[in-house]
């Protein structure tokens, strides 16, 4: 049996960050105010080695089943055919204020912002509320929003694996099915677009009611949406589709994938 080296995966990431906190009297508030301030910096690398030919060449084997030929690589999977070596970095600020209003209701505020070097900015923000008129009785709410910048792995990522179909004759049948990156000739031949971040808002509520020492009965709810979650397609495959992989310059390939904003989501419970 002989072994071939397909490639290989790797992501790197070098972070730096600084968090201060410090609290004080003020005099309108009924607590003390906390107030937290913070930065962080990241750098992140994504790459993909390549494997060694043997890997993802087809040496001129023949097809024990007959015509057509069978697929290059040494498995299913040929190996890795083009290298990647991306990276980008990352800036980020965050402050963080709480303090009682009353001596009944707490209040919490955030706001984080955020630069890539390769993406764009973003201000995400936070409000949470805690409303306490007894000691036994517990109002809470908050409502956030985020984001998710698309990962380099979504953006860059490129296979070729051999999938099987089911013949006329019910004999197996091989065929190539490539993952794409969205700037790919192929992936744009069937539709991709840059990839957008993905945005959310979260939304929850609760309370807490203690009738006697020692026993609290709680009560949550939440509701999350999620636009633009990024998701892999579906396999695309066809004649329609062979055509148009033939004149993106992948001819080897029948079938493809790639990532896309492809999904709105909603969550609650």
């Amino acid at each position: 049996q002989t072994e071939f080296f397909a490639g290989e995966l790797s992501l790197n990431e070098v972070t730096a960050g600084i968090d201060l906190a410090r609290e004080w009297g003020a005099g309108f508030l009924a607590s003390p105010l906390h107030l937290a301030l913070g930065a962080a910096w990241r750098h992140e690398n994504y790459q993909i080695e390549p494997g060694e030919e043997a890997s993802f060449l087809q040496g001129g084997h023949p097809n024990r089943l007959g015509d057509p030929a069978p697929p290059p690589g040494s498995q299913v999977f040929a190996g890795f055919q083009v290298p990647v070596d991306e990276g980008r970095s990352n800036f980020g600020v965050y402050t963080d204020l709480e303090g009682s209003l009353t001596t009944q209701l707490l209040a919490n505020v955030a706001a984080r912002f955020e630069s890539y070097s390769d993406f764009g900015e973003k201000l995400t923000g936070k409000l949470a509320l805690r409303f306490q008129p007894t000691r036994q009785f517990v109002l809470r709410g908050a409502v956030s929003t985020g984001f998710r910048a698309p990962a380099l792995s979504q953006q860059f990522y490129q296979s070729t694996v051999t999938n099987f179909m089911q013949g006329e004759g019910g004999e197996p049948v091989a065929f190539e099915a490539g993952i794409f990156p969205v700037e790919h000739p192929a992936a744009v031949a069937l539709g991709a677009e840059p990839l957008d971040e993905e945005t959310s808002v979260n939304v929850s509520g609760g309370l807490a009611i203690t009738p006697v020492e020692r026993l609290t009965f709680t009560a949550d709810f939440f509701y999350i949406t999620i636009d633009d979650r990024i998701i892999l397609t579906s396999e695309v495959s066809g004649p329609a589709i062979e055509e148009i992989l033939d004149e993106a310059g992948v001819p080897e390939v029948q079938a493809a994938r790639f990532f896309t904003n492809g999904l709105d989501t909603e969550t609650r419970g």
